[in-house]
């Protein structure tokens, strides 16, 4: 199995998300620093109860532009920020955690290697039989 297919099969299997995007962490952002967010729009607006995706969608072209080199890293380090601070876990859990992480991956590297082992085991049976097959016909030439 290449290794691609293992690393997508991973990061579907443990990820939260198949593909996070920058609008779905501005999201988040927006809904932790609302205010903040909501003071970058022109002028004097104001926005009772919960902003509407228009709005967000304005504030986030307005977040682009104040950081137009950094708003990815930005909200990227905030994310692992918000992880982070949102775990709330002993550290025994932790390491349950992580032990049971290590035993998926083992799981699936074993499946790995079970394929790989029958792929080279049906090669040398084929070998084996045109070898066999040739050698009882007198065909056989090593090309000495």
């Amino acid at each position: 199995m290449p290794w691609q297919q293992v690393k997508d099969r991973y990061n579907r299997q443990y990820s939260r998300s198949n593909a996070p995007n920058l609008w779905n962490r501005y999201s988040a952002y927006f809904t932790k620093h609302t205010e903040t967010e909501l003071a970058r729009l022109p002028g004097d607006r104001k926005v009772d109860g919960n902003p509407s995706t228009e709005i967000r969608k304005e504030c986030y072209q307005r977040f682009k532009e104040e950081y137009p080199d950094k708003y990815v890293e930005i909200l990227e380090t905030w994310k692992e920020y918000d992880d982070l601070e949102d775990i709330g876990e002993t550290v025994a859990q932790r390491q349950q955690l992580f032990g049971k992480a290590v035993r998926n991956l083992d799981h699936t590297v074993h499946i790995c290697q079970v394929f790989h082992l029958r792929r080279v085991l049906n090669t040398f049976a084929v070998v084996h039989c045109t070898f066999k097959g040739t050698w009882n016909r007198g065909q056989l030439h090593l090309g000495w």
